[in-house]
Parts: structure tokens; C-alpha cells; sequence
């Protein structure tokens, strides 16, 4: 392949004739699997006299040449895209040229792209296929060029982020490079650290401390342990968190100097030391599937080095609270993070202590006011700044995320220390008239952060009618919008957390003042309002206050949802719709014809974005709104069940909207509609002609994109033959398409056992819909039943398989035994050995076999297959037994509906407060949460799959022969 006339073909990529263009892109799309393209196009990469724009073109059609055809024995055939195979001539010059290439990169843009071919090439053939790699990685590190150091780094890098979440490789691979290349990081990145006001340093460390942070991340190797390492390590962490950029490599802009390499290098000094106290060096959080390993690491680390770190923190924080240090927003968060944890640790904490009522008052309060930059943020997009406030949160990953969950989390795990100064910190603030309204916005969402456990506090909880009336109320009549705002937030939170006035007086006040600012003029206080309105009618008095005035409520809310587009009030509007359901009967209609409306925008808003959109996420808000309508209208169709002539209307206007769904192939809300068609069917108990349309769509769905969510669709499809079973028996077409999903699900290699257990379920609805009139069918459902039952692996699809077998031979008793041919023994004997070892323990597996227990009696004897015919007569023990056993069923199954619905079943959010006055360490409960979850992991691990295949006679007869006369 010659390289001129491939750059020519890059250089033509950008012509402005559209037709050359094409043509261009064409060309380099045939030829990238030819023997040589690779080779040519890595030659123009480094080639210094061609076009840069012609090297940027180059290097991203080669990664992603390499990304979609360096295929390789070790990754799975299904995990391999359909493209060209790089040839193994190209694969050689590739690697070969690599590192050249990196180090000789003429820019950043280059350079990552470069690396981010390296790392394929490390995760397809290091270390096995690609000898002398790591040599050439170690000359680079040791190299007196700069930017071969860099090239050396970058590709360290590189292996640490392939092999981060291996842990079975990492551990044969990764900590033989530790102990071969840490040595040098650190020497190199102490050297940096030490001269900040070379060019490279700040880059340098960014990378050094970027691999470091990595190659702790499943595991700490035996060599970064012990003290010989830790301590150069730790000293360059904290010589990178104390150092003072020049002045000239700081950008004025605060955005640009939140990415510049010297913040970047800071915040993975910050970064890592997290991850060493809080995996590692923790003795009290060290979940027990790592204390063996790390318990003696972990007493050390937290005696010698976590002090040193808080105390360094600390340090930060006190020249950032006195003027004279910035710190980024990854920072903020990554130190608050660390004195969270510094919490729980009885050796940090007894550091801490000292330091809670300033840091609390000086370094978290001012991220929870009412700031300028939210000001502006106001006053220029109402909508935008409502999303950011809502995400904000929910997002523990910024600064404010972090401060709260370190409100809370001191106010639960130090309850005697902290929880009574932070109060008081509130009360100074909201009864000093001098107060400014920004501070007591933060102090309003402080009391909102803490409403948990103020509410659980036996010495607190008491005063909190007070605090409304006195501080919360008068806020409903301020003149700035955002008091009026978080007064409706710190309701919310507390109507969550389940308060109650003691004067309804006081509960009428507020929420009538809720009601107002319904209709307020600014659209932040409307949706504040809107959601504490949410949480206020759990409330009988306030529920019957709002019924004369709910449609005008319901209008409002679907207004506010439209100018938003946020998740959280299309619950809201469920919640209002399940609790008042009859005073919504005049309008149901309505309202679901502009919810429809709201979701059919938005759907196409989503689709139109699709394509253009990088990631899921840059539709995100749309998409959950929309899924949040559907889940609206389904809550109305549910509370509608009684009223059958506006469910048939409601059928007609949705009807169009789920065939739009499905017909865009719009797959994030495929299950949103495939549940409001469950409902509205099952709510129907009928299946109007309107419907089916419907059914064909969800059918040729199947047969493409939907193949997927083929458990989605169980619940509709399962009602359209129970509710529709006179057209079944009519439409031969329809019966074939639940034949062919039942068959696809059995056969195709694209679904797995869940899957086949649906298909199952499928069928055997259609054969309990129409006993006798699927004879044209029930031949095949047994076959691929027979032949599914060889491979079967788990026990519950084998029960399933069965049920087939069973409700086919209830379907057509004499077909069936035909069909099942030489098979019917070893069917028999299975359904024999279930009914003895208690597999048939539902209620419907017994209902099942008693029904078809009962047809198979009623054959003449000479329609009985003779090898069943000695057993034959058991067939009367077995319906004694499950009679017998019929009732006790029944109520196993109605204490588990009991026990589904109990209160143990519902979530606890009750908040648990540490009153001890000690000093100890604590665990809270999501330290309690994460041991289980690793232990469940751990456990797991050792779980081996089922045996393989075995032959159908083996498969379905077990042991000896079972299918014999049953005691009575």
C-alpha cells in the first residue's frame, strides 16, 4: 500500500465537494483490511512533513481500525465487532512503532489517541504476545530526553488502566511492574515536584500519580506495602498537595484552571490517598474478604500515616479558609471525602475532633449558600438552574453532594460530638437579624440535610414545630425567590422524613403557604413547591383541603414538567394521581392526552438527538422524563380499573403512542410501554380491536430490536392470549407468532435460560387458553421442548419444560402422547420424580398436573403408549397426593402475598444516631452495607455452573425408572 497515495486520500477527507469526500471515505473504508494499509497509515502518522490535520485524520482511522479488528484468541467471539482482522504483518509494525510514535507526538491530540491504541494492543497481546514490551517501557523512563520519559509514562499508564479491572491477570502481571517501575516514578516524579518550574514537571506528575492511583485500584502488591515504598510515595503526595504552582502556568479562568496538569496532578495526590485509607488503611472499614490480606497494612497505615494525612488536609483547608490558597472543585470534594472518613477512625478522628464547629462553619457551610454564581445562574435560565439544583442533590460527586453526606454522616457516627454544635451553628445564623439571606438559605438547607436525624433525636425532634412556625414560615414571605424556595425544600425533607405538628393549625399555615407558592412567579419556588406539596398530602387534612382544586394542581404540575422536563415531578404527579384517583375520574382522559402529548415530544426530541449524541447521558433529562410520563400514565390507567368506558377511551389515544415507540425503535422505552400495555390490558379484561394492531407491532418487534426484552413483554403478551383467546382461536397467524417467540426463545444463541423459562411460560398460556384447538402447533412444542431439555442446565427451566410437556398434554392429551414418541417414558418418570421430591411446590405446578392428570384418565386404554401402560395406574396416587397437598400450597402461597406486603418489606429509613460519648471507631451502615456486599461477591466466586448437556434419555430419566403405582 503506498503511503502518498493514502495520505492523499486522508488530505481529500476534507474536501468541501461532499461527493469527493465520499468517495474518499469510501476508499479508505475497502482498503483498511488490505495487507499494508496499517503499515502505511502508521508510517504517515510519523511522518513530520505531512499536514498535522492529515496525522489527526490518520491516527483516529487507525484506532479505530485497531479497536474493531485486532482480534485476538483471548476475547470472546460475541465481544468481537464484525470488522476487518488487522493482518498479523500490520499487527508487528504497529507494535514495533508505538512508543516511537508516542514519544515523537507532535501534540496532545495525537497522543491520546496513540494511547488509547495501546492500550488495545496491551489488552490483546501483553505480556504473552508482545516480549520485550515492558524493556522498551523501562529504557523510556530512564532515558535523559523528557520526552522520552513522557512516551514512557504514557504507556505505563496505559497497562495499569487495561489491567485495573482484571483482578485474576493484575495479580500475575502487575505486580512484578510495580516493583520494576515504581522505584523510578517516584524518583522522577520527587525530581518534578521539586522543580515545579520546569515545563514537563507538572505534566510528569500528573501521569506518575494518575498510575499509582490505578494500579492500587483491586489490589495493594506486597511491594507498595511495605514502608520502603509508602514512605517516598506518601512524601510525594504530599509535596504535590503542598506545592505552589508558578504563577504562569495557572490560568486566570477558573474552568480552565480546574483541567490544567498542575490541579489534575493535585487531584490524584488527593485521589489515591483516599483510596489508601479508605480500602486499605482503615482497620475498622477493611471488609472481611480483605483483613487477611491487609489487617496488619491497615493497623500501620492508620496510626502512622492517616494522621499525617488529615493533618495535611487540614492544612489546605485552613490556607483556603484564610484567602490564601484556591482549591478545585475535585479537590473540595476529595478532602471532604477524607474527613468523612476520617470520622468513623478512632486515630483520625481523635485529630478531627478538635477541628469539627471551624470546619463545619468555615469550609462546608459556605458550599450550601445561596452563592453569586447561583444568582446569576437564577436570573439567566430558571430551567437549566432548576436541573442543576435538583442534580446537585443527587450527585455525591461534587463538593455539595460531599458536604452533605459529611453533615449527615457526623451527625449519625458522632452524634454526642458534632450534632448539638451544628445546631447551634444554625440557630446563630437564623436568630441573628443580621444575618444575610444567603446565609440563612444555607442554614435553611443545612436543617434540611440534618431533618433525619433532628426528627430521630430524642432531645431535638421536640423543637422542630418551633423552628417551623418561627424560622420557615416567615421565609414564605420573603422577598428573595430563593428563601421562598428553600423554605418548600426543608418542608419536603421533613414531611419525608415523617413529621408531624403537634397544632394542625400550624400544618394548615404551611400548607396553605405551600399552595401559594404553587403559583409563584419564579419557576424554581413552583417546582420547590410543587414537591413539598408531593410529600404534604400523605397528610388526611391536607389531601381533603386539596381536593376541590386538584385539577387545577394536576394542570400545573404537567405545565411545570413541560418547562422542565425533570424525573422528579412526573412522580410527583403519580403520587398525586394514586391519591386521588376517584377525583381525577372526570379528567383522566385529559390529563392522559397531554401526558401523551408531553411524551411523544419528547420521544422525538430524544430520537432527533440520537444521532448526533456521544453518550446516553447528553439525552438523559429527556429520557427520564419521558419514561416518568409513561409511568404517569400507567398509574392512571391502574387507578381508572373501575371505570371501563374511559379505559376503552384511553386504550384509543394510547394505542398510538406505544406503536410509535415501537415502530422508532426508540429501545430506552420499551419497557415503559411494554408495562402501561400490561396494565391497560390486564385492566381491561379485554382486548379491543384497536389493541391488536398493538400486538403485531410488539410481534415484528420481537423479531428485531425487542429480541432483547422479551421479559418485558411476558406480562402484555400473556394477557393478550388470556383476555383475547376468541381471536387466537380464529387468527392462525397470531397463534404462529406465539409459536415462533416460543421457539426463538428455546433456539436462538443471542438469549439465554431466563429467556427459554419465558418462551415456556409463553406457550403454556396459549395451551391453557385453547385446550383442543392447537393441534396444528402442539407437535413442535414438544420437539424443541425435547430438544431444549438436552442442554438445560438450571432447575427452574427444567421445571418450566415440564410445565410444557404437562399443559400439552392437558391441551391434547393423545396428540401429545403421539408427539412425544419414545420421549413420553422419560417424561413421565421426570414428572414422576418432581411430584415425589417436592419440584412441584407451586400452586399452579400442582393445579397443573391435577388437570392433566385428570384428561390422561379419561383416554381409552388403547390411546396409552405401552411402555406407559405398567405405570399407568399411579397416575390415581399422584393425583391423591397432590390433592394432599394442595391446600398447604395454597397457603404458602397466601403467606407469602402476606409477607410481600408486610411492613419489614418496606424500606428503612430510619436514621440510626451514635450516642456514645467514646471515641472509638464506628461503622455505619453503608460500611455495613459494602462488608455484605463483598461478602455475597466473595461467596459467589465460588459458585460452580451445572453440569453440562447430557443425552435427552439421561436428561429427562433419572437413575431408574420412577414412573410406577404411588402409595396413597
Amino acid at each position: 500500500m503506498d503511503p502518498q497515495h493514502v495520505s492523499t486520500l486522508f488530505a481529500t477527507t476534507f474536501n468541501a465537494d461532499p461527493n469527493v469526500r465520499i468517495a474518499a471515505e469510501l476508499e479508505l473504508r475497502k482498503a483498511v483490511g488490505q495487507a499494508g494499509m496499517l503499515s502505511a497509515v502508521v508510517q504517515i502518522v510519523g511522518t513530520n512533513g505531512v499536514d498535522l490535520s492529515v496525522r489527526q485524520a490518520a491516527v483516529v482511522f487507525l484506532k479505530n481500525a485497531v479497536a474493531r479488528g485486532y482480534k485476538s484468541s483471548n476475547v470472546p467471539v460475541q465481544q468481537q465487532l464484525p470488522a476487518p482482522p488487522v493482518p498479523d504483518a500490520d499487527k508487528q509494525v504497529i507494535k514495533q512503532h508505538i512508543l516511537p510514535l508516542i514519544v515523537a507526538s507532535p501534540n496532545r491530540a495525537i497522543r491520546i489517541q496513540l494511547a488509547a491504541i495501546l492500550k488495545t494492543l496491551v489488552s490483546h497481546d501483553f505480556p504473552e504476545r508482545w516480549p520485550g514490551f515492558m524493556e522498551n517501557v523501562v529504557q523510556l523512563l530512564q532515558s535523559d530526553r523528557s520526552e522520552s520519559v513522557f512516551g514512557g509514562m504514557t504507556a505505563l499508564l496505559e497497562i495499569f488502566k487495561t489491567y485495573r479491572y482484571r483482578p485474576d491477570e493484575s495479580t500475575k502481571i502487575l505486580p512484578q511492574i510495580v516493583e520494576k517501575t515504581f522505584p523510578l516514578l517516584v524518583s522522577l516524579g520527587s525530581k518534578a515536584a521539586a522543580n515545579p518550574g520546569a515545563p514537563e514537571s507538572a505534566d510528569f506528575l500528573h501521569l506518575i500519580l494518575k498510575t499509582y492511583r490505578n494500579s492500587i485500584q483491586q489490589r495493594l502488591s506486597e511491594h507498595q506495602q511495605a514502608s520502603s515504598s509508602l514512605v517516598p510515595w506518601g512524601r510525594l503526595f504530599f509535596a504535590v498537595i503542598n506545592v505552589q504552582p508558578p504563577a504562569d502556568q495557572i490560568p486566570e479562568s477558573l474552568d480552565e484552571r480546574e483541567k490544567c496538569p498542575w490541579w489534575k496532578a493535585k487531584k490524584w495526590a488527593y485521589a489515591t490517598l483516599n483510596r489508601l485509607f479508605m480500602r486499605y488503611g482503615s482497620p475498622s472499614d477493611l471488609v472481611k474478604a480483605l483483613q487477611k490480606q491487609y489487617s496488619k497494612f491497615a493497623q500501620h497505615f492508620a496510626t502512622s500515616f492517616a494522621p499525617e494525612i488529615l493533618n495535611t488536609y487540614l492544612h489546605q483547608v485552613e490556607l483556603n479558609v484564610s484567602g490564601g490558597t484556591w482549591l478545585s472543585k475535585r479537590v473540595t470534594y476529595l478532602i471532604i471525602q477524607f474527613l468523612q472518613q476520617s470520622a468513623k477512625a478512632k486515630t483520625t478522628w481523635q485529630v478531627l475532633k478538635p477541628h469539627i464547629q471551624g470546619l463545619v462553619s468555615s469550609f462546608v457551610f459556605p458550599l450550601l449558600v445561596f452563592t453569586d454564581d447561583k444568582a446569576e445562574a437564577w436570573a439567566a435560565d430558571p430551567v437549566e438552574y432548576v436541573r442543576f439544583d435538583i442534580a446537585e442533590f443527587e450527585d455525591y460527586g461534587t463538593p455539595f453532594g460531599m458536604s452533605t453526606v459529611f453533615i449527615q454522616s457526623l451527625a449519625t457516627t458522632r452524634t454526642k460530638a458534632s450534632f448539638g454544635p451544628m445546631l447551634n451553628f444554625i440557630q446563630s445564623i437564623l436568630g441573628n437579624p443580621a444575618s444575610t439571606p444567603q446565609s440563612r438559605f444555607g442554614a435553611h438547607r443545612m436543617t434540611a440535610c440534618l431533618a433525619g436525624v433532628i426528627l430521630e433525636h430524642p432531645d431535638a425532634k421536640g423543637v422542630m414545630e418551633s423552628y417551623v412556625v418561627s424560622h420557615v414560615l416567615p421565609e414564605f414571605g420573603s422577598d428573595h425567590a430563593y428563601l421562598r424556595a428553600v423554605a418548600c425544600e426543608l418542608v419536603t425533607a421533613l414531611m419525608r422524613h415523617r413529621f408531624e405538628f403537634t397544632e394542625e393549625t400550624n400544618l394548615e399555615q404551611l400548607s396553605t403557604q405551600v399552595v401559594h407558592a404553587f403559583d409563584d412567579p419564579e419557576l424554581p419556588v413552583r417546582l420547590h413547591a410543587a414537591l413539598a406539596l408531593t410529600e404534604l398530602i400523605q397528610r388526611p387534612p391536607v389531601q381533603q383541603a386539596l381536593k376541590p382544586m386538584i385539577g387545577k394542581v394536576m394542570q400545573s404540575l404537567l405545565k411545570i414538567a413541560d418547562e422542565t422536563d425533570l424525573d422528579v415531578l412526573t412522580t410527583a404527579m403519580q403520587t398525586f394521581v394514586e391519591q386521588f384517583s376517584e377525583d381525577l375520574v372526570p379528567i383522566a382522559v385529559q390529563l392522559t392526552t397531554r401526558l401523551i402529548d408531553s411524551y411523544m415530544r419528547l420521544l422525538t426530541e430524544t430520537l432527533s438527538k440520537e444521532e448526533t449524541a456521544e453518550d446516553w447521558d447528553e439525552n438523559a433529562d429527556k429520557k427520564f422524563a419521558a419514561m416518568g410520563n409513561a409511568r404517569t400514565i400507567q398509574t392512571i390507567v391502574t387507578a381508572m380499573e373501575g371505570s371501563k368506558e374511559i379505559l376503552i377511551e384511553l386504550q384509543a389515544i394510547l394505542a398510538p403512542m406505544v406503536l410509535a415507540t415501537l415502530e422508532h425503535q426508540a429501545l430506552d422505552f420499551f419497557e415503559s410501554v411494554f408495562d402501561i400495555m400490561d396494565t391497560l390490558t390486564f385492566s381491561l379484561r379485554q382486548i379491543p380491536p384497536t389493541l391488536w394492531t398493538v400486538f403485531e407491532a410488539m410481534y415484528k418487534s420481537f423479531k428485531g430490536p425487542s429480541v432483547d426484552y422479551l421479559e418485558e413483554m411476558l406480562p402484555s403478551l400473556d394477557n393478550f392470549i388470556c383476555f383475547g383467546k376468541e381471536v387466537f382461536a380464529q387468527r392462525l397467524d397470531y397463534r404462529e407468532m406465539v409459536l415462533d417467540i416460543y421457539v426463538t426463545s428455546l433456539t436462538s444463541d443471542h438469549l439465554g435460560e431466563q429467556d427459554a423459562i419465558i418462551g415456556c411460560k409463553l406457550i403454556e398460556g396459549l395451551m391453557l387458553s385453547l385446550p383442543g384447538q392447537l393441534d396444528g402447533i402442539i407437535p413442535q412444542v414438544i420437539t424443541h421442548a425435547l430438544n431444549k431439555g438436552v442442554s438445560a442446565k438450571t432447575k427452574i427451566l427444567k421445571l418450566h419444560l415440564l410445565n410444557v410437556f404437562v399443559s400439552a398434554l392437558l391441551c391434547s392429551p393423545a396428540l401429545a402422547l403421539h408427539a412425544l414418541g419414545t420421549s413420553a417414558r422419560p417424561v413421565f418418570d421426570r414428572w414422576f420424580v418432581a411430584l415425589r421430591n417436592g419440584s412441584l411446590a407451586r400452586v399452579h405446578d400442582k393445579k397443573l398436573s391435577l388437570l392433566a392428570f385428570c384428561e390422561l384418565l379419561k383416554l381409552e386404554g388403547e390411546r396409552v403408549p405401552a411402555d406407559l401402560q405398567d405405570g399407568w395406574v399411579g397416575i390415581v396416587g399422584g393425583i391423591l397426593q397432590l390433592l394432599e397437598e394442595y391446600p398447604k400450597a395454597v397457603e404458602n402461597r397466601q403467606k407469602l402475598e402476606e409477607d410481600f406486603n408486610d411492613e419489614e418489606y418496606e424500606l428503612d429509613d430510619e436514621t440510626h444516631l451514635n450516642m456514645a460519648d467514646d471515641d472509638e471507631d464506628v461503622q455505619d451502615e453503608e460500611n455495613a452495607y459494602l462488608e455484605r456486599l463483598t461478602e455475597e461477591v466473595m461467596t459467589n466466586e465460588h459458585l460452580k455452573p451445572l453440569g453440562g448437556a447430557h443425552p435427552q434419555q439421561q436428561q429427562w430419566q433419572q437413575q431408574t425408572p420412577q414412573f410406577r403405582p404411588l402409595s396413597p
